[in-house]
Formats: C-alpha cells, structure tokens, sequence
C-alpha cells in the first residue's frame, strides 16, 4: 500500500462520524515525531490490525517490531475492560475519545495506560486508527501513596482523643489589615471544615458530621474574649 507524501492531520467535523484530514508538510517530519515520542504510538485498521508503530510502543509492551505488527490491538489492551468498552463506544459517535485501560506486556504482566484514539479517513478512502498509548504506572503509584496517606490522616482525626477542627473561609481573608479585622473576617466568614467526634463532643454533638458547615460564631460567641483570644494567636 502506497504511503502518503504528505503528513495527514486530522480534527473532528461537525455532523461527521469520523475525522477528515488534510495534507501539510513532509511525511519526515510526521515520521520524526512519531519515532521520537515517548508515548506509543500505532495507526491500526478497522480490523485491529496494525499498520505502523513507533519504537516507544514495543519498549513499552516488550516486543519486536516484527512480533507487535503480527498482534491484533487486543492482544497488548485488555478488551475486557469497561472503561475501555466505553470509549469504543464514545469514540465512533464523536471520533474521538480518551480513557485509561489496562495493558498488556508480552510477559503477561499488566500495567495502567492512557489511550487518547481517534479514527479518520486516510487518502486512500480507508478508515484507520490513530492511537497515542501513555503508561501511568507512576502516575498511579503516586496517586495510591497520596490516597493511602489520606487514608491514614483521616483515621489518626477520627480516632484521636484530643479533640482536633479545621475551619475555613467563605471568603479570603485581607491579610494586609491588622489583626482584629481578620478575626472579625473569620467570625463572619468561617465554618467548620472538618472535626473529630471528640471535637463535637464538646459541643453537645454526636457525631463530627452534625457539626461540620456549621459557621464558627455559632458555637464560638464573638464576645468570648477567650474564643477571641485564639484567633488572635493563630492570625498573628
């Protein structure tokens, strides 16, 4: 099959399932590109099976040149995942769609990706695919260790027994005004963001859930010098 000489662009159309394309440039500069990207890269059939790929798909998957262009697209995605499902399903009603799904490696180990696809329909009159692969294993890794450091900052408010609240501002404080007008700000402004059940305790409440978005003047009076004072020191 005769390449384009031209490098194929493709943007969604209006009212068109599918990409148009137009040509600008050198096939080179769209080869350089592609080759040096550190995302893999392959143009697929409607078949699932590939035409072109870049060097960064087979180090990501663990597979020759020659193995991966024998694959069909389902053999290194795992298929059954639904969210991928979905975005097949997205993506032939507007063109275009991007999700996260599983990979697979020729070693059957399996790895979080991001797919960004679109199809279009190329010079020759045929639909194809263009699909950019990322793997997000770090991503993820990092996103866990936040969730599990959440996690345990959540269990250490709740289980304490000291009581323990954090509140926050409708409305940003001034901080250039002295520092009577901030207190003032916070008794007018503030509410309580997040408490522990012993926090709530203290004022009469159950549970932490009945106390938060209540706003501070309503359980800490402005004319208490003492409530007052507190401001103070934590403004200051």
């Amino acid at each position: 099959m005769k390449r384009p000489d031209k490098l194929v662009h493709y943007f969604p159309v209006a009212g068109n399932n599918g990409l148009r394309f137009m040509l600008t440039g050198e096939e080179g500069k769209y080869r350089s590109i592609v080759e040096n990207s550190i995302h893999a890269f392959f143009l697929t059939l409607s078949d699932g099976s590939i035409l072109e790929i870049n060097n960064a798909a087979c180090k990501m998957f663990g597979y020759t040149p020659a193995e991966l262009k024998k694959l069909k697209r389902w053999d290194f995605i795992d298929h059954d995942d639904p969210r991928l499902l979905n975005a097949l399903e997205i993506r032939e009603k507007n063109g275009f769609a991007m999700t996260e799904a599983t990979g697979i490696k020729k070693t059957g180990e399996r790895f979080p990706v991001e797919i960004t696809s679109a199809f279009f329909i190329d010079t020759d009159g045929l639909r194809k695919t263009s699909t950019m692969v990322s793997d997000i294993s770090i991503r993820k890794e990092a996103e866990m260790l936040i969730e599990e450091s959440e996690q345990r900052y959540k269990i250490f408010i709740q289980e304490s027994t000291e009581g323990i609240w954090r509140i926050e501002l409708k409305e940003p404080i001034n901080i250039s005004v002295p520092v009577e007008e901030m207190v003032e700000s916070c008794f007018e402004h503030a509410y309580i963001a997040e408490c522990n059940d012993a926090y709530a305790a203290m004022y009469g409440f159950e549970k932490a859930a009945e106390l938060t978005g209540i706003p501070l003047h309503k359980i800490w009076p402005k004319e208490n010098h003492i409530c007052r004072g507190i401001l103070h020191k934590i403004l200051q």
